[in-house]
Formats: C-alpha cells, structure tokens, sequence
C-alpha cells in the first residue's frame, strides 16, 4: 500500500486493460466493471466527450457484493467519469525508460490543490503502464456539476439572464484571481475545464477538472501567464465577445479601473492569439464552430 499526501493507494492489475493505481477502498473487480461500462456506453447523456482519438464517458460507480473493499462512504459519488485517451508512440517507448504516465501525478496535483482550497474532481484510478495503446484516468463525478461552457453557450443550460450571467463570470474572475495568487497555473485554461455547482443563496462552487497540465509553482504568477489563462477563458462565441468580457476582467483586477484599462488591450491580444491560430489550424475563428465541426 502506497501512500499519496494523506491518501492510501494501491496498485491493482485489471484483467485485459492493464495496470492501475487506485484508491485503496476500490476493488480490481469494481474498477473491471467500471471499464467495461465505459466501453459498452453509447447513451449520449453519458458521453461527456468524443473526439480527436479521447473519449469520456459517465458511468456507475460499481461495488460487486463479492468485494472486500469496505462500504462505500455516503460521500462518494453515484457516477465516475472515465477518460479515455490514445498513448502516444513516444510514450509507450518511454515506458520501457521508466516514464510514468502524466495520469499517475493527478494524485499528487489533486491533493496540493486541495490542500490550497481550491475544489477538484478527484482521481479514483489511473493507468500505470504506458506500454499500451490507450491509458484511462478514472475520476469522482462532481454531482451537479455543470461546464462553464454548457452554462455560456451550448446546449439547454445556457444562462439567458444577462445580470445572472454577468454575476456569474465575476465568480469566475474572483476564483481565477485567488488560483493564481496561490501559484496555480492551468496551462488548459479552457471553459470545458471548469465545472460550476451552483447553490442556492451561497454562490458558485467552482471545480477544476483536466488537471493533467497544472502546475502549482509556490508564489504568485506573472502577467504572462495570467494573461494566457485569461485569454484561454475568454475565448468565447462572437456573441460573447465583449459582454463576457467585461465582468470577468473587472472582477479579477478587483474593479480597479486603472488596471482595467492596462489589462483590457493585452487580454484581447491574447484571444485574438488564440483565435488566429485556431484560423491556421483547423479554418475556424471561434470555438462554438470547432464544437460543432467534431460532433
């Protein structure tokens, strides 16, 4: 039994899908049928994403009676969500070097960002071998969790209410703040990557998922990389442009309007970056027209 943080974890070999190391109170034959759901999934409701050579599914969180893990927490979800990704060639001849996949240090990246009370969708279990053509991360469902891109613009979750919507990218802008005063960098700072629970009277919980490219550095970011993130977030629909725009920057230079004005140039330097080289890359301006182009 290994020990990561204040988290027991072990290593468990699943029949046909490889080596894993997961949390202690989940089973081999739990995490078998937990892969084999995801496999066999075809309910769109379940498919959280399926494109570019990654799948991620939503599926139940199995306990065969058989097992000897103990009984489920009532703290643990329902549902876990499964991702699915190709291993890359040079992965696979790193593995025979020692290379770890990048899934393993989810554990370690989920424990600091707690440990600094930012909210995360934990890592339940996460291939170990990269000699394989396809690695897993298998992480907690955040229930009711909603994407800050579903709650911008797809779908029928879309927040209509200006004011509701201007309220709730101040949230963002605060939260954003406060993660890079702490020294967090998301390198993947994208909407997709944010899962928003909102409560009743209390504000926004805002969760960051994909924590595969963040980097937790110890002191306060520099401009360039807040910049970058502030790009990444803001990289919205045509129809959102400006009015998106202009909550979130307020509420993350802390409605300093000296600093507004210094910030709003570069940060639309930093989206109309983002959108020139998704022009270059795929003929596409804005990401509701990549979207749609993958489905």
């Amino acid at each position: 039994m290994m020990s990561e943080g204040s988290r027991l974890l072990k290593t468990i070999d699943v029949e046909g899908e490889g080596r894993f190391l997961a949390a202690d109170w989940l089973g081999r034959d739990a995490l078998s049928l937990i892969l084999k759901a995801h496999r066999e999934t075809r309910d769109p409701a379940r498919v959280l994403k399926r494109n570019l050579g990654t799948v991620v599914t939503r599926v139940p969180l199995f306990q065969p009676p058989s097992s000897s893990a103990p009984e489920r927490s009532s703290s643990r979800p329902n549902e876990v969500v499964v991702k699915e990704t190709p291993t890359p060639w040079r992965r696979r001849a790193g593995a025979f070097l020692g290379a770890r996949s990048p899934y393993l240090r989810e554990f370690a990246k989920a424990q600091r960002l707690e440990e600094l009370g930012f909210l995360v969708a934990r890592p339940l279990a996460a291939t170990v071998s990269t000699f394989r053509a396809r690695e897993f991360l298998v992480t907690e469902l955040v229930e009711d969790g909603v994407s800050l891109r579903e709650l911008l613009w797809l779908g029928d979750r879309v927040i209509q209410d200006p004011s509701e919507r201007a309220l709730l990218l101040s949230e963002v802008g605060r939260w954003l703040r406060g993660l890079h005063e702490r020294g967090v960098w998301q390198r993947d700072m994208k909407p997709a990557n944010l899962l928003v629970r909102r409560r009743e009277g209390s504000g926004a919980e805002i969760f960051l998922v994909d924590i595969t490219r963040v980097r937790c550095q110890g002191a306060p970011l520099g401009n360039r990389r807040r910049l970058r993130n502030l790009g990444q977030l803001l990289d919205l629909p045509k129809s959102l442009d400006i009015v998106a725009r202009d909550p979130l920057l307020k509420a993350y230079l802390l409605n300093d309007q000296a600093s507004i004005d210094g910030w709003a140039e570069d940060v639309s330097k930093a989206v109309e970056s983002r959108r020139a080289n998704r022009k270059k890359e795929c003929g596409l301006l804005y990401p509701d027209e990549e979207h749609f182009s993958h489905r």
